[in-house]
């Protein structure tokens, strides 16, 4: 037999940060599936999307690809100058790399200061933006701590699996028709705050510091100051341990989709014009689990596009015991003196003007027309 080694096409592993960087994107997100089409870059100025950009920026030159880049900033103005200098610092880097810019500035009094408001104002910027240039993808700087942030931030709010695995490395802009044609794309997931600041230091690349993520009135940074670091110190592996649970919540998540799919197209009618206002519309009759009942309201929830800002878990769960109560109203016939009598109708109001009535095996979720 011979003894001559077996070839092999596997490259050797990259030397530096900057390219070992660029092979996690590359695994991450092939460039095959992007580099010919629109991509909407968020760009604060911070390490994370500074680096994104320049890579997406590199990819794209190394590859010859046919698409572009489009550089978004939203600029809530909740720092006085240290906001106008972080766009004028991303300005000048899309000026750099001869990107297309498009920027906007939050008017006084219009910017919210919760941080999923935030988040939801950015979204609906670059969903804008998306529309505006053609472009498909909208590529988001969050990194592996992101995902063990959020996963203990959403677990400390009480949610259910679908917020403890909401950093998907991809899902559909919005849950609109209009939304669902955007991707957002995170190719950053696999790779360490630490290791992105190292490959912008190696390559001498400047970004921009939030001087208010140092403080702790938000509660991501106080999970990540104060926190983190005492699991991390107890339990050295406590990153990847919640990185395992949060996969093992996403397969989950998938199938009571789903479910929650197949129940809604038989139980659940959205019905955005009617006399009382836009209303939901549920036959409770044979109703399944109930993460699967939260999950199909919760997608017409948004198909309405109603915001659920006010809505914790306890409402849904309410939800899901007025559509359990009209399964036994419509099952029962003559109750006996021995059977639990439950109220044939009930109205419930939920945050966001919501009202909920139920006559009989008839859910009737209703929000006024603004």
């Amino acid at each position: 037999m011979s003894s001559r080694p077996i070839e092999t096409s596997m490259s050797p592993p990259p030397q530096n940060h900057w390219d070992r960087l660029l092979a996690g994107i590359g695994q991450r997100w092939p460039a095959s599936r992007w580099t010919d089409t629109g991509v909407v870059v968020g760009c604060s100025g911070g390490g994370d999307s500074v680096a994104l950009l320049l890579a997406l920026h590199t990819i794209l030159r190394q590859t010859g690809g046919s698409g572009f880049l489009v550089v978004a900033h939203f600029n809530h103005g909740l720092r006085g100058d240290a906001s106008c200098g972080d766009a004028e610092f991303v300005s000048d880097l899309a000026n750099k790399l001869g990107l297309t810019l498009r920027s906007i500035q939050a008017k006084p009094g219009e910017s919210a200061t919760d941080e999923s408001a935030l988040r939801d104002q950015r979204l609906d910027f670059f969903h804008r933006v998306a529309s505006d240039t053609g472009a498909r993808y909208v590529a988001l700087g969050h990194t592996r701590d992101d995902r063990v942030e959020t996963f203990l931030h959403h677990l400390l709010r009480g949610s259910g699996p679908a917020g403890l695995c909401s950093l998907p490395a991809f899902r559909p802009l919005g849950h609109t028709p209009e939304r669902n044609d955007f991707v957002i794309a995170r190719p950053l997931l696999d790779l360490h705050r630490s290791q992105i600041r190292q490959a912008l230091s190696e390559i001498g690349q400047s970004w921009r510091e939030d001087a208010s993520n140092q403080g702790t009135e938000y509660t991501r940074n106080w999970i990540r100051h104060d926190v983190l670091p005492v699991l991390r110190q107890r339990f050295p592996q406590s990153d990847d341990a919640i990185l395992r649970a949060a996969a093992t919540l996403e397969s989950w998540q998938e199938v009571i989709d789903e479910s929650a799919q197949r129940w809604s197209d038989r139980a659940i009618r959205c019905l955005p014009a009617t006399p009382d206002g836009p209303t939901i519309e549920i036959d409770a009759g044979d109703p399944p689990a109930k993460a699967v009942v939260v999950m199909a309201v919760q997608q017409s929830w948004d198909q309405l596009l109603w915001p659920r800002g006010g809505m914790k878990a306890t409402h849904w769960t309410t939800i899901d015991q007025q559509v359990r109560l009209g399964d036994a109203v419509a099952r029962t016939k003559k109750p006996t003196a021995r059977d639990t009598v439950v109220p044939a109708s009930a109205t419930v109001m939920l945050p966001g003007s919501v009202r909920l009535l139920r006559s009989g095996g008839r859910i009737r979720l209703i929000r006024p027309a603004p």
